[in-house]
């Protein structure tokens, strides 16, 4: 039976969309399927790198995880009804099962099993408020949203919760041949829910409410009964996600997922869902998902400005939701709402294209001044370099991107109690004194191939050293504090935001709002010191000038950065496969790290800059809200000594 043609369903005599095998006979499928391809096509040749075999696995993780919430919230959609709780329920389920299997002992099928039936339970209130009790699934989704995500955070004041077992860690980071396993989950879901929807009377009755909710009632088909199960699949896939990134991380995460259920949806409309209800598959949504994928991966590989690929996300969004609109209405209609949707188009690019020429021309147009209260230097460059070497600290957040993390880490050796609870003593062992040996011998320091302060690469000869395996953690800088009764310069100056603000039910997390003098102070509590620049640097690239600590090619699985989509620090360690050839980990992103050194010209420069001098102190590999060109190995941003800002942080060295 074709698809789009309505025939009164044998069952109810109700007319209801047929389905179909979506692959062969689904149009809309296919037009959203050629844009995939030509999307693909785009990418590869502005960048055939991005088909490499990594990048791949990479948008089959962000697919799995996206399109098994939309798959969920596709059948609720199709129903009428709607279910914004998704990214909170993932908060939650992520931190449920990790709790279950590390606090209380639970093996790993019990605990996976009662995830699921907590899961199913809360999809089944939703269904209940909806269904009987008259309450918009606007309204109930959303305080589910609300009260899950406080749940996740209060389940340990905030905390994560590491030590997961090694046999779960596969289910998110596990691969069978090149698919990751739980790209395998979603095919498998995929599967049983699209068989339900295109081959039994169940699926024809969803889409039966959909399409016109008192004729299906009339007609005899239970749409309470029908829209419960839709709220329950929903709560499954999103409890499924939640057990999914736990795996992936490590760890149980009270973070995640913030924003997913706006991504997931907008994934579940570029699919080919409409809004209005009685439309949708399975296969529309997985492309949909596939699309953002495509597209968020491939404007890193573009070279595009992340600040820029919300803007662009959105606009695809738009598109999606205005076409579906549109192609409903009448003549006049479509044509109002085409002539909007194209002026507010022109708009955004005009918008784009002004703040894109604003940035180039910043890159090369010298404002020396410094910032105001820190001495902060302004973001700006030397009027021949080619990328702007500095920034303004601390770092703007703005509205999140749709967020895909992929991050494959390792357990986080930091401690799972607050600092407060640490015991006292004249000098207690910090939690993470966890010390790395860099033998003596050259390297290649700095680049030719980045910014004009980074020139020339050059051989730097050192003596054999340590460093500190992980960023200084609250715990250890509380442990510093509550020792020796120090106070950081921003205490001191009694500035809005500290240290201990950050710090928080964040032990295990870096230290933050620390300037150099508080860095230089603890590392020399414990008979340490800041690294020099140039050890920094050996500790994060090795001897064999690699541009990332885990290699030449950028993948932001391996680092908390902006395009991992967590935005804010994590427990460090969490990344434990992005760790560099000595084994320090952390040396991309989480926070920036002070160095010793004054910020100065390399030997052999020619580069000038107004602010070389004994005036900035060094800082090294990125924050949370870095891009690829800020967590380079060579990069060098600088800083005044009592800047002290919410993604900066240090190790120690001797």
């Amino acid at each position: 039976m074709m698809r789009g043609v309505r025939n009164p369903d044998s069952a109810t005599g109700v007319a209801v969309k047929r389905r179909g095998i979506p692959i062969l006979s689904g149009f809309k499928e296919a037009n959203i399927l050629i844009a995939l391809v030509v999307l693909c096509v785009v990418f590869y040749w502005i960048n055939p790198s991005f088909v490499k075999l990594l990048s791949i696995q990479i948008m089959f993780r962000d697919v799995a995880v996206f399109a098994m919430l939309g798959i969920g919230v596709t059948l609720v959609i199709i129903t009428g009804g709607i279910d914004l709780s998704l990214g909170s329920m993932v908060a939650l389920t992520n931190m449920l099962v990790a709790w279950f299997m590390v606090d209380q002992g639970w093996g790993m099928i019990p605990a996976i099993l009662t995830v699921l039936i907590f899961s199913a339970l809360v999809g089944l209130m939703h269904g209940i408020f909806v269904t009987k009790v008259g309450v918009p699934p606007f309204i109930i989704t959303l305080g589910t949203l609300i009260i899950a995500r406080g749940m996740a955070a209060a389940m340990k004041k905030g905390w994560i919760i590491a030590g997961l077992p090694e046999p779960f860690l596969f289910i998110g980071q596990g691969q069978i041949g090149i698919f990751p396993v739980q790209f395998i989950i979603l095919v498998i879901v995929a599967i049983i829910v699209a068989f339900i929807l295109d081959f039994t009377v169940l699926g024809r009755h969803i889409y039966a409410t959909g399409g016109n909710i008192e004729a299906a009632r009339v007609s005899g088909i239970n749409v309470d009964r029908v829209r419960n199960f839709c709220y329950i699949v929903s709560g499954l896939t999103s409890g499924t996600t939640g057990i999914i990134i736990a795996s992936r991380l490590g760890e149980g995460n009270p973070i995640v997922g913030s924003a997913w259920e706006l991504w997931a949806i907008a994934a579940t409309v570029i699919g080919g869902t409409s809004l209005f209800g009685g439309e949708g598959s399975v296969l529309g949504v997985i492309i949909g998902a596939a699309i953002m994928s495509v597209m968020k991966n491939g404007l890193v590989f573009a070279g595009i400005s992340s600040y820029y690929h919300d803007p662009i996300l959105g606009c695809v969004l738009v598109i999606a939701v205005t076409y579906d609109i549109i192609r409903r209405g009448e003549p006049e209609q479509r044509r109002w709402g085409a002539g909007i949707l194209a002026a507010l188009l022109a708009a955004i690019a005009a918008s784009l294209f002004y703040f894109s020429a604003l940035e180039k021309a910043a890159r090369v147009t010298p404002t020396p001044s410094p910032a105001a209260g820190l001495g902060t230097p302004a973001a700006v460059a030397s009027p021949t370099a080619a990328l702007t070497p500095f920034k303004v600290l601390p770092t703007p957040t703005p509205v999140p991107p749709p967020p895909t993390p992929t991050p494959l880490p390792t357990p986080t050796p930091a401690p799972t109690s607050p600092a407060a609870e640490v015991t006292e003593g004249p000098t207690p062992p910090p939690v993470t004194d966890i010390m790395i040996e860099i033998p003596a011998g050259p390297f290649t320091m700095g680049s030719d191939a980045g910014n004009e302060d980074e020139a020339p690469a050059h051989e730097v000869d050192l003596p054999a050293f340590e460093i500190d395996k992980f960023e200084v953690t609250n715990a250890d800088f509380a442990q510093f504090a509550e020792a020796t009764g120090y106070q950081t310069d921003a205490e001191k100056e009694g500035r809005t935001k500290n240290w201990r603000d950050a710090a928080e039910g964040k032990g295990n997390h870096p230290v933050v709002y620390v300037s150099w003098n508080d860095a230089m102070a603890y590392c020399q509590w414990l008979g340490k010191r800041l690294p020099s620049e140039a050890e920094w640097e050996k500790a994060a690239r090795g001897t064999d000038g690699r541009m990332y600590p885990w290699g030449n090619e950028w993948d932001p699985s391996k680092a908390n950065v902006k395009d991992t989509g967590l935005r804010g620090t994590v427990a460090v360690g969490s990344f434990g496969a992005g760790a560099s050839p000595y084994g320090v980990e952390d040396m991309a992103g989480n926070v920036w790290e002070w160095t010793a050194d004054w910020y100065e010209a390399y030997p052999s420069s020619n580069y000038q800059s107004d602010y070389f001098g004994q005036r900035f102190r060094v800082q090294r590999g990125g924050g949370w809200f870095e891009t690829a060109e800020w967590v380079r190995t060579t990069f060098r941003n600088a800083n005044s000594e009592v800047a002290a800002n919410d993604d900066l942080g240090f190790r120690c060295a001797r």
